[in-house]
């Protein structure tokens, strides 16, 4: 009787085992990275300002892109790094710059591949876990960037849980 107690011990343990050595991760799903990203991009495009919108999933790669017409080529690889430090702080970037500035932060971090500290793009958090990022770039300031991205949020505040 005993070594039956002490081997089904041992079966449900090793079954534990497996069981945490296989990971689940939560991140922000195709469908509502494109949609983010078209409603930021047509809300700036409303205001007049052609610009770019990514979404990245929690590690930092990209799932959506939406540009508008006639938005430079060179918005597309600042939105991507704005939503890319976005994801990997888990705060947005105009954060970081005032970090930076106060001293708080290195400016160095801006070293950091893909990071940058320009303005217009926030984490992507279902309740307090990061599970994606987006950046806008394109409107003249990226307090304009940052209001696009704000209007994407309030569509889909609601879905973010």
């Amino acid at each position: 009787m005993k070594r039956a107690v002490v081997c089904s011990i041992a079966v449900v343990c090793v079954g534990l085992a497996q069981a945490q050595d296989v990971a689940s991760e939560r991140t922000v799903s195709l469908k509502l990275a494109a949609e983010m990203a078209t409603v930021a991009v047509e809300d700036c495009s409303s205001k007049g300002y052609n610009t770019v919108a990514v979404v990245v999933d929690r590690s930092g790669y990209m799932k959506a892109l939406m540009r508008a017409e006639n938005a430079r080529p060179h918005a597309i690889d600042i939105a991507i790094r704005k939503a890319h430090t976005a994801a990997m702080l888990g705060y947005e970037t105009r954060i970081l710059a005032e970090n930076i500035g106060k001293g708080v932060t290195p400016a160095s971090i801006t070293n950091t591949p893909g990071f940058t500290s320009l303005f217009g793009s926030f984490p992507i958090k279902a309740g307090n876990e990061v599970i994606g990022g987006i950046g806008v770039s394109g409107a003249p300031g990226g307090p304009l960037d940052a209001a696009c991205v704000e209007t994407a949020f309030k569509k889909v505040a609601g879905r973010l849980s």
